[in-house]
């Protein structure tokens, strides 16, 4: 119930700010497409262009039709081509999802083990090797990343393709797909992957200093059934809460290395929202992105009660 007033609250806030930006799409977009300028038009026919797209009323009384119209599950149209926003982000939807499980997975499955390893074998030489990497991996930039993968697999030894989904001309298939993903999903999931290995490691860390550990290694459990089932399922909350907060990423993509690897998500067409001044462009993606937020939180929320029985929420 709280997350309705919010996502209210955030489109409130989102409409206002894009309209405090000076220009409108108008200037920004429709007079250079038409090879005109606000010199070169006329004032009756400016003003008959603002009507056409529906500029020429007070930004409150916009925000309240645009309001009305998401209740009715329309969220607008493009000021491009007209085309409804529902359908464009659709289209661009599955790209991203696609690429950001990736990440996720990539992220996930080495994070957390790799973490583990490194509290169980501290100030050990693994524990600062994997230290080193996490570190560098947090410190250097995606786009940098992106770039050093693309001139060492694609042009030097001519592996991977440089950009895109999938080979130009050619008919979609499995692995070209998979080709052309495995680039940006290893420059997002190993960015990701250090965060997760340094929570994880902090996190497990604690949970060894607890006596019920110490009981159940007395107990003479063995050293996996203490790992998994006493250590990390207690270490577990704070990773919920960090991926979690990766989820939303999902949705809303990546915008510097969708860019960088020319990948049609949902991350480039924030870029062309926000350079066009494409008003229901941007407050569709901002609705989506954020229910996604509050959707995680909720997921989130939930897995608690999951991993820790401690935890029940009152019906």
């Amino acid at each position: 119930m709280i997350a309705i007033p919010t996502l209210w609250g955030i489109t409130v806030l989102t409409y206002a700010f894009i309209n405090l930006a000076p220009g409108d799409p108008l200037t920004s977009l429709v007079l250079d497409a038409r090879g005109g300028s606000a010199q070169s038009i006329s004032p009756e026919a400016l003003e008959q262009l603002r009507k056409e797209y529906g500029l020429d009323q007070p930004a409150p009384v916009r925000y309240v039709f645009w309001l009305e119209e998401l209740a009715r599950g329309n969220m607008g149209r493009r000021i491009t081509d007209r085309s409804p926003v529902a359908d464009v982000i659709r289209q661009r939807l599955g790209p991203t999802v696609e690429l950001m499980s990736a990440a996720l997975i990539i992220s996930v499955a080495l994070g957390i083990p790799l973490g583990v390893i490194s509290a169980l074998k501290q100030y050990s030489r693994l524990d600062y090797a994997l230290t080193v990497w996490a570190f560098v991996g947090v410190s250097l930039p995606e786009f940098f990343a992106g770039i050093i993968l693309i001139y060492i697999l694609a042009v030097r030894l001519n592996w991977l393709p440089t950009s895109g989904m999938m080979t130009a001309g050619a008919y979609f298939s499995v692995p070209d797909n998979l080709a052309h993903l495995a680039m940006p999903a290893v420059v997002l999931g190993l960015a990701h992957t250090s965060a997760l290995m340094r929570y994880a490691r902090s996190s497990v860390l604690d949970v060894l200093r607890q006596e019920y550990v110490t009981t159940a290694r007395a107990k003479g459990l063995g050293e996996s059934v203490v790992v998994i089932v006493h250590i990390f399922r207690n270490a577990a909350l704070p990773l919920i809460t960090v991926v979690g907060l990766m989820l939303p990423r999902l949705i809303g993509g990546a915008a510097i290395v969708e860019s960088i690897f020319q990948w049609p998500g949902m991350g480039t067409l924030y870029l062309d929202a926000v350079a066009q001044r494409d008003y229901g462009m941007i407050m569709g993606l901002i609705v989506m992105v954020s229910a996604a937020v509050l959707l995680a939180n909720l997921v989130a929320d939930l897995a608690y009660a999951v991993a820790d029985p401690r935890i029940r929420y009152n019906r």
